[in-house]
């Protein structure tokens, strides 16, 4: 591994630029096609449905979200680390066994938390979150979980194989698309929609992009491993005890992501559930040129760790975290200036309380967007223990403090805590990372002549 290090500033230089701006160009692409249906997508079921029912779509959103982060079991960023590692060694045979581990073993797990959360979900979906309405669409639910999973290990799986393109198109883009296309008729030819016949929708267009995938990851898995010469085994052991801190520290994201809109659900209205989540979904436009980056930059974050070459680490980690700050803190100022108008313009007058929700939102993120890949560095680079312990606790002060304050100040306490608990964990893996991997990766605004560099073409 001693030698590719050597070469590095000749040819590999020239390959990771090329790399990366072929990647950021479609994963820019792609997450601002994919932002833009999902505002869209969003726009039209505040119209479709009423106000309740939106409270609980996004109620069984967040559901999905995190029965399906425990159905992965920390696998989906196993998949990126070890088939870098694997191909970067010319070792496609046990790249091939990773993807075959990893989906079966997400596979007997997804299926087992779908047949609970379609029999036994029920009274702990009415007592905690005091929605009759979700409880009636658990059977959907429950799908939409199960093709959740594999989705995301589709998508994954194309990102260890530096396929940024097809990352981003099954990662969510076609589905969106499908989805937009469906609602858009709903909305065109009927005007409004029952919350069970929007989720079989949603369904419908993310098992469309995922037979698609199949198909073409299926082509992939057996022409690379003709490649192999080398091959070496892997067991299941071995690829599970290097996801499960990733899969706990997944789950713990989870209260500091969503356990807000749990929180105020079980306090408030479901009306005030609809508002808030409306208001962080917008918030996706800070985040988005950092969520571009981390689409691209994983792969090489494990090839040059691994290769010991922590300079150009250094270097692409700051560099692509100061382009990716200059517009997340342009956009935020854009919220700030206009955000009672903008929530309106998208969702309606009955959302324009979701403006304040937004601009505290939008400040962490835009602490995590400075932050750089700190928790990216940390997963890449054989360090997720650190990165679990730093979330669990992080999670459990953001949730204690959205406890403390939903019902003096309800939204607004929820945002706020969310908000804090966001900061503390990314400056926290910030100085984590630095101290396991020797690198940082926030941004600088010094560094111009790098991102000059970055953007000349790879033949310069």
């Amino acid at each position: 591994m001693i030698e590719p290090a050597i070469q590095y500033n000749g040819v590999m230089q020239h390959s990771i630029r090329t790399r990366l701006l072929s990647g950021t160009a479609w994963a820019l692409a792609g997450k601002i096609i994919s932002l833009i249906l999902g505002l869209l997508v969003s726009a039209l079921l505040a119209r479709l449905l009423t106000k309740d029912d939106m409270g609980a779509y996004f109620l069984a959103l967040s559901l999905v979200s995190i029965v399906a982060i425990i159905g992965q079991l920390g696998l989906p960023q196993i998949l990126v680390r070890f088939i870098a590692e694997a191909t970067a060694c010319d070792d496609y045979q046990q790249a091939r066994q990773v993807v075959l581990i990893s989906f079966r073993n997400a596979g007997i797990a997804s299926f087992t938390l779908c047949a609970a959360t379609w029999l036994f979900g029920s009274t702990p979906l009415t007592t905690l979150l005091k929605s009759r309405t979700l409880e009636t669409v658990l059977g959907a639910v429950a799908i939409w979980i199960l093709v959740s999973v594999f989705q995301s290990l589709v998508s994954e799986t194309f990102r260890g194989y530096h396929d940024i393109r097809f990352a981003s198109l099954f990662g969510g883009l076609l589905a969106s698309l499908v989805s937009f296309v469906m609602l858009s008729s709903i909305w065109f030819f009927i005007g409004h929609a029952e919350l069970g016949e929007v989720i079989w929708i949603v369904i419908a267009g993310a098992t469309f992009s995922l037979l698609i995938a199949s198909f073409t990851i299926g082509k992939r898995l057996n022409i690379n491993v003709t490649r192999n010469v080398n091959a070496r085994a892997i067991q299941s052991k071995e690829v599970m005890q290097a996801a499960w801190p990733l899969w706990v520290t997944g789950i713990t994201l989870f209260f500091i992501t969503q356990a807000d809109i749990w929180v105020l659900a079980f306090f408030k209205p479901t009306s005030e559930v609809a508002t808030y989540a409306a208001a962080s979904r917008l918030v996706a436009l800070v985040s988005m040129s950092l969520i571009v980056v981390n689409a691209v930059i994983p792969p090489m974050i494990s090839e040059l760790y691994s290769q010991k070459n922590k300079t150009e680490l250094e270097k692409l980690l700051r560099t692509t975290a100061t382009v990716a700050g200059i517009p997340a803190t342009l956009v935020l100022v854009l919220l700030m200036l206009n955000s009672e108008a903008i929530i309106r313009l998208v969702y309606g007058d009955k959302y324009q309380a979701g403006g304040i929700v937004m601009i505290i939102l939008g400040v962490g993120q835009l602490v995590n967007v400075w932050a750089g890949s700190c928790g990216m560095v940390l997963m890449m680079t054989g360090h997720q223990k650190s990165m679990m312990v730093i979330t669990i606790a992080c999670g459990a002060i953001t949730v204690i403090g959205a406890l403390l304050l939903v019902v003096p100040y309800g939204a607004v306490g929820v945002a706020t805590s969310a908000a804090l608990g966001m900061t503390l964990q990314n400056l926290m893996q910030l100085i984590e990372a630095k101290r396991k991997t020797g690198v940082w990766s926030h941004l600088g605004l010094i560094r111009l002549q790098p991102i000059i560099d970055l953007m000349k073409p790879p033949n310069m």
